[in-house]
């Protein structure tokens, strides 16, 4: 099974400094699945645009912190982060990640079941 989850992905955290009041953006490569679905959905009435991205990553993958305790040290997954296919080393301004195909984090569900191979984090975006 971990032989799928075998493409560098990066997670943007973004980190907000009490001191100074502002926010930084913390990029942290790991491996993991990445899939998009670009395209439109057709009814009788409109046109929608239906753009939808995926990402799978296992629950083994070291760093991991709860998005509550989360102070910038190791990675986490929460709502309004953003997860970019590829490798990112920094960056200071979304604007940059203009040039990659990535996802603002919308939805995430953890898949705790089955054998520890096979839990993972399912997180969907647009």
């Amino acid at each position: 099974m971990s032989e799928i989850f075998n493409q560098d992905i990066t997670i943007v955290n973004k980190v907000f400094d009490k001191t100074s009041k502002t926010n930084s953006y913390k990029c942290t490569n790991i491996k993991g699945f990445w899939s998009s679905n670009i395209g439109v959905n057709v009814s009788n009435v409109d046109l929608v645009k239906s753009d939808g991205y995926k990402c799978y990553i296992l629950s083994s993958v070291e760093g991991y912190v709860n998005p509550n305790s989360f102070d910038g040290t190791g990675w986490t997954l929460k709502n309004d982060d953003y997860i970019v296919k590829g490798i990112v080393s920094s960056i200071s301004k979304i604007a940059e990640l203009n040039s990659y195909e990535y996802m603002k984090i919308n939805n995430i569900s953890v898949k705790d079941y089955g054998s520890s191979t096979m839990q993972h984090y399912e997180v969907s975006g647009v």
